[in-house]
């Protein structure tokens, strides 16, 4: 989440969780705007928080930089949540760098300890799984959280309760999610009509 401006992509897959299968959706959420007053999140990345039931939160071990915005990341999504904050998780990547480390290997853990969220450092180049463990613990986590109790108090309350109901799920599609299916269906129809032709 730095320095762009985009809508990001979303990714959907179904998973295990705890012997039944869900599906999850990951909004990749580029975009904290720098200003001079710090960083801001722009609409769409505010939204994407709105309705997430996580939140990761990603820095490189190489750019002390985008550790130093983590405090401050996590601080505006604290804010975007509302009254219903999603759980976060902060990611270290590029751990295979070692000879560009710029943040000590015990600095992630202190700040998620300090922030009160999950720590995982991964290498997504060199080992998927690592990334892969890291939001299975994540769903595993979701799937175990209790319903909040109905709170008819205010409708944003109301909003926070139908949103944690039920963890997990499918959230509506993007258009450029439609449009990847229509394409792949496509592709997928214009083969098997090659196949049966020969």
């Amino acid at each position: 989440m730095f320095t762009r401006v985009c809508a990001g992509n979303l990714y959907s897959r179904e998973v295990q969780v705890d012997g039944e299968q869900v599906t999850i959706q990951v909004q990749d959420t580029p975009g904290a705007e720098m200003t001079d007053n710090g960083i801001s999140l722009p609409d769409h990345v505010t939204c994407s928080i709105q309705w997430a039931d996580a939140v990761v939160l990603v820095y490189s071990v190489t750019d002390r930089r985008s550790f130093d915005l983590i405090e401050q990341l996590h601080q505006l999504v604290a804010r975007a949540g509302g009254a219903s904050v999603p759980p976060v998780i902060l990611l270290a990547n590029k751990a295979d760098l070692l000879h560009l480390r710029r943040v000590d290997s015990q600095q992630g853990p202190l700040l998620a300890g300090t922030l009160g969220c999950s720590f995982y450092e991964v290498s997504a180049s060199e080992d998927y799984s690592q990334v892969h463990g890291a939001f299975h613990r994540l769903c595993c986590q979701l799937a175990k959280q209790p319903p909040p109790a109905p709170n008819s108090s205010s409708s944003s309350a109301s909003t926070a309760t139908e949103k944690r109901r039920s963890p997990l799920i499918p959230r509506p599609k993007s258009p450029n999610m439609q449009d990847l299916k229509r394409r792949f269906k496509q592709a997928l129809s214009a083969k098997v009509r090659t196949v049966t032709s020969v």
